[in-house]
């Protein structure tokens, strides 16, 4: 296992996540600003997603398996934990995250857990682990620190950020749109609607991009 963790900064985040978009449809970051279809992605890349409840509440959204192994999943009928065997390349996503109302926070965990699997394969392909066990030990001499580990999550969301809201549609749609809304929350509003993520989410791209 190779547990050498790279820390990429921002302009290195956003070219990844444009390198991925345009391979997937170049239309994404040139047409009229729209959500970003982040499960077709998934599918081609030649992932798999699977439906499990990982615990027995909503806490855990999600996992990212990078080796064929047992993962623990919560049986509702029987009320249990049990293990079941996971390919590698599957994207779990908590069976909660169907329910209506929860379609923002599923698509936020599927491009975390996509951006896991673009930046972070080569610390955990061969370990066992996946990317939900960080602070557990990934071998006898290996173990991420706390510190790393947080790292690990950041980076996964500000890539996954910059995947479901690539800032130049974001730019592209806020003067377009968002600026001549009749306040800051109407303008997040209208934004989020535009791309199908959450307000707060939208609230902080627009906020870290001085936008709002």
């Amino acid at each position: 296992m190779n547990s050498d963790i790279r820390f990429y900064r921002q302009p290195v985040i956003d070219m990844l996540a444009r390198n991925v978009l345009n391979e997937y449809d170049r239309c994404l970051l040139l047409s009229k600003p729209k959500a970003i279809p982040i499960d077709d992605i998934i599918e081609s890349l030649g992932l798999i997603v699977e439906y499990h409840y990982l615990r027995n509440s909503d806490r855990i959204c999600g996992e990212t398996v990078f080796d064929a192994a047992e993962v623990i999943v919560y049986d509702m009928a029987k009320r249990r934990y049990k293990t079941i065997i996971v390919k590698g390349g599957t994207i779990i996503a908590d069976a909660h995250l169907l329910d209506s109302g929860n379609e923002g926070r599923l698509r936020f965990t599927f491009e975390h857990e996509l951006a896991h699997w673009i930046l972070h394969k080569s610390i955990f392909c061969g370990s066992q682990y996946s990317a939900a066990m960080t602070k557990t030990a990934i071998s006898e001499d290996c173990k991420l620190s706390s510190e790393a580990d947080r790292a690990i999550e950041r980076q996964a969301d500000m890539l996954g950020t910059a995947l479901i809201m690539p800032i130049t549609q974001v730019k592209k749609a806020y003067y377009a749109v968002g600026r001549s809304q009749s306040s800051k929350q109407a303008a997040i509003d209208a934004m989020a609607e535009i791309f199908n993520v959450s307000r707060e989410a939208m609230r902080i791209r627009l906020s870290t991009h001085n936008l709002i």
